[in-house]
């Protein structure tokens, strides 16, 4: 049942903050939603605070979902998610009106290996970190907020930062609202 509900919100976020290819099975939809979207500038970060939001994140071939919600003082809450399992999470946000992308968020996640095996070929168990920022604009449909952007991360041998992925962020209490 789980994996059917978050396949369902997938195909909201799709539906709501995707390309015009997207909607070609739903032009009214497509419509409806040109001349309801409102533009990044309208927004304050009291619109984000406390939600709960549904991130999607693609990178290469992978996906995954994760509730998250945007604290007041700029740090972020997580719920559940469809991702590998994690030691700890942590992120912080911030939405800056007046950058060309101005929602901003950086979550770093630690894991843990999942066997304590020794000997010649093993490694044993250890723990690593990834760390992604999001940087994303704001889109309001209806009384949906959402966002669109790109993900970014390091790569430590180049030592530069490189753009690895794309994100959606939807209002879900709200588009849970409006089935």
């Amino acid at each position: 049942k789980t994996g059917s509900i978050m396949m369902m919100r997938t195909a909201a976020i799709l539906a709501l903050f995707s390309s015009p290819v997207a909607h070609a099975f739903a032009p009214i939809f497509y419509t409806a939603q040109k001349r309801a979207t409102v533009l990044s500038s309208t927004f304050t970060k009291e619109d984000l605070v406390g939600k709960e939001f549904q991130l999607e994140e693609r990178e290469d071939q992978d996906s995954g979902l994760t509730e998250l919600w945007l604290q007041a003082d700029g740090t972020i809450k997580f719920g559940q998610s469809d991702g590998p399992p994690t030691e700890k999470e942590w992120g912080v946000w911030a939405y800056n009106d007046g950058a060309e992308k101005p929602l901003f968020m950086e979550i770093i996640r630690t894991y843990k290996t999942a066997e304590d095996k020794t000997g010649a070929n093993q490694v044993g168990e250890f723990e690593y970190e990834v760390k992604r920022e999001f940087w994303g604009n704001l889109k309001q449909i209806g009384n949906i907020i959402g966002a669109e952007g790109t993900i970014h991360g390091d790569d430590e041998a180049a030592a530069v930062d490189c753009e690895v992925g794309y994100f959606s962020l939807i209002d879900e209490a709200a588009a849970e609202a409006q089935k």
